[in-house]
């Protein structure tokens, strides 16, 4: 009878134990913004203008990083699985002076009082 009462108390403990372990309060994680997009060389060709000039255009700016609070969250489970944060990349400029696209943000959210070291 004490055994079976021993099972019990133990597997009771376990069962609680298992939901503290989803509940973290520290994750490493890394993130890195965007990197910008390459400029192009060109040159405008029009039939009766001899060296007609260059018309490359700019890369586009890499992607930022943020980390935004956010109250609905209680825990630092979801950085866990998921610890590679990257903004993302500028596009390529074009000919015909184009820029190239603006790479997009990405936003961490943590919950409210989550310090960053």
């Amino acid at each position: 009878m004490q055994i079976r009462d021993a099972e019990a108390e133990l597997t009771a403990r376990r069962a609680s134990l298992s939901f503290f372990k989803c509940l973290f309060d520290r994750a490493k994680i890394h993130v890195e913004g965007g990197d910008g997009g390459n400029g192009v060389t060109a040159f405008r060709r029009e039939k009766f203008v001899p060296r007609g000039g260059p018309s490359g255009g700019d890369g586009g700016r890499g992607g930022d990083v943020f980390i935004v609070a956010d109250a609905s969250l209680n825990t630092l489970l979801h950085l866990r699985y998921n610890p590679q944060h990257i903004a993302d990349r500028g596009r390529h400029g074009e000919g015909s002076n184009r820029s190239g696209h603006d790479g997009e943000d990405h936003i961490i959210r943590v919950p409210v009082g989550t310090q960053n070291l």
